[in-house]
């Protein structure tokens, strides 16, 4: 019984270190939604222009009087 027991023990713990060694189905995709996110973002703040501020001369073109 216990030659059973310990054979089934090995063999689950083998299993479990070669799912271990493989990248969870899950992270890929999100690796690649991250990337896709961060691409999004990156090319909104390039483009992106802060607002004018009316606060100071010069700091917009429409002048608050």
């Amino acid at each position: 019984m216990a030659y059973k027991m310990s054979s089934l023990l090995f063999i689950l713990v083998l299993l479990l270190s070669f799912s271990l060694l493989l990248p969870p189905s899950s992270a890929t995709s999100t690796h690649y939604m991250v990337k896709n996110i961060n691409e999004v973002i990156g090319r909104n703040l390039i483009e992106a222009k802060p607002p004018p501020n009316d606060d100071h001369p010069g700091g917009g073109e429409k002048r608050r009087k």
